[in-house]
């Protein structure tokens, strides 16, 4: 079942789970009025939540600084859990395939609240042109080549369940934000099979997905390549798509085995 739609259940939860994914989006350790302001949860709530998190060890407090950052209970959650990840594991030689045909990023995402959470992502570490990806973020449906291939794969009424309920705020100048057109977009990418990103997430980041259905776990899953604009020529974009097209097929193959 999908999760656009379903209505979460425990307010303490929702704010302790805001407050993580703000502490997991910054590069450094936050103080609780930032943390506050961020997660937009009154200071007296935030301190009570970071309270507790600290307790269970989600949290830390560095006692001289006094900002907060994730705990060491979280990293082994993570580890746990990335264990399950399959598709990970058996995604890697095709994605890893795709990388060396452009050298280029390539990201695995997870659907999620919503959203596309990073999962893998193949990259050359000393290229000048990273994108701002890191394992664990997430990226909104609407702007991503990975959400919007992921969105491709649920029914219209749970698109525009989607669409009625998402705040489209632009990331550049490039992001579209009129329902109509990214409906179209999606629609696109339901004929195709695949989906693009303009600069719409990153204003100089050209990107091309594709979903998966893991028939396995039954998740949604999304993998993509992203290249500099500034590189991108008709004959390479077209090069990219033939590419992930033929990736997405033989992802999708590998994991069909599993069930025969």
């Amino acid at each position: 079942m999908s999760e656009v739609g379903k209505k979460p259940y425990g307010t303490v939860l929702i704010k302790a789970d805001q407050i993580l994914g703000v502490l997991s989006q910054s590069g450094e350790p936050l103080t609780m009025n930032d943390i506050s302001k961020h997660a937009d949860i009154t200071l007296s709530t935030t301190s009570k939540i970071l309270d507790t998190l600290i307790l269970l060890g989600y949290v830390r407090r560095d006692e001289t600084t006094k900002r907060y950052a994730l705990g060491a209970t979280l990293l082994q959650l993570a580890n746990a859990a990335f264990m399950h990840f399959d598709i990970v594991r058996e995604s890697h030689p095709a994605l890893k395939h795709l990388y060396e045909q452009f050298g280029e990023t390539v990201h695995l995402g997870l659907f999620r609240d919503n959203q596309i959470l990073y999962i893998n992502k193949i990259t050359n570490p000393s290229s000048k042109h990273q994108t701002l990806s890191r394992i664990g973020n997430t990226q909104p449906l609407y702007c991503s080549a990975m959400g919007k291939a992921t969105l491709a794969t649920f029914d219209k009424t749970v698109q525009n369940q989607y669409f009625d309920s998402a705040i489209l705020t632009p990331r550049t100048p490039y992001t579209l934000t009129d329902p109509a057109d990214l409906m179209g977009q999606v629609e696109e990418s339901e004929k195709k099979g695949y989906a693009i990103d303009d600069r719409e997430s990153e204003e100089d980041v050209f990107c091309v997905g594709a979903a998966i259905v893991n028939p396995i776990d039954r998740n949604h899953y999304a993998f993509s390549i992203s290249i500099p604009y500034y590189r991108l020529t008709d004959q390479l974009k077209e090069d990219m798509i033939a590419a992930v097209t033929k990736t997405k097929t033989i992802i999708e193959f590998q994991l069909e085995s599993y069930t025969d």
